[in-house]
């Protein structure tokens, strides 16, 4: 079984990259979230999957993010390419948290989860956290990121910039302070991109 491979980045693209070991390029799918990291000479973990006579080969930039794989693909109904898409959009410990808050908002963000997914996904692997992740720092109650959330989405942002921005608030406050927080690092983000134009 391959536990990870090391070797020279030969190309990355959209869905993954071909690692070039031994004069042999291999092709190993992975989360959006890993590739930018990828140059020179890399290593990754992978799972090796084999359905219907297809051989897909998954990689990830930790071993962390491989046990999250593999604990999201334990979930019924939950398959790889939806494992990716949860990795993709959501950082560890932010999915760590979300699962372990209850927070199905976070996960129902992710395009191609929807509610009942993302209340499986919680009802399954809440009790898994200690053995796929380190437990997280106290974060604010789902119901306070949920209206937040909700009231970011009310003004046009989207889902990747709302993400972004509930993952960096601070670990407690009520849904005003909370909104404050968000909609100031978000001016800063714009204000940042315009001035780079």
């Amino acid at each position: 079984m391959l536990d990870h491979l090391t070797g020279k980045v030969h190309s990355v693209s959209d869905e993954g990259m071909v690692l070039s070991i031994g004069g042999v390029g291999i092709r190993v799918e992975m989360p959006t979230r890993d590739l930018p990291k990828l140059a020179g000479e890399a290593t990754v973990y992978t799972v090796l999957q084999i359905r219907d006579e297809e051989f897909h080969l998954y990689g990830f930039g930790s071993e962390r993010t491989r046990e999250l794989f593999t604990a999201l693909t334990s979930v019924s109904k939950v398959g790889p390419k939806v494992a990716m898409a949860i990795l993709s959009f959501h950082a560890p410990d932010a999915l760590v948290r979300a699962i372990g808050t209850g927070d199905h908002g976070a996960l129902s963000a992710v395009s191609g989860v929807g509610s009942k997914t993302a209340e499986r996904i919680v009802l399954e692997l809440r009790d898994k956290l200690g053995v796929i992740a380190e437990p997280v720092a106290a974060a604010p109650s789902s119901s306070s990121l949920g209206a937040v959330r909700e009231g970011l989405k009310g003004l046009g942002y989207s889902a990747q910039e709302i993400q972004g921005v509930l993952e960096s608030l601070p670990s407690d406050g009520d849904v005003p302070t909370l909104m404050r927080h968000a909609l100031r690092a978000l001016g800063s983000d714009k204000a940042s991109s315009n001035g780079s134009r």
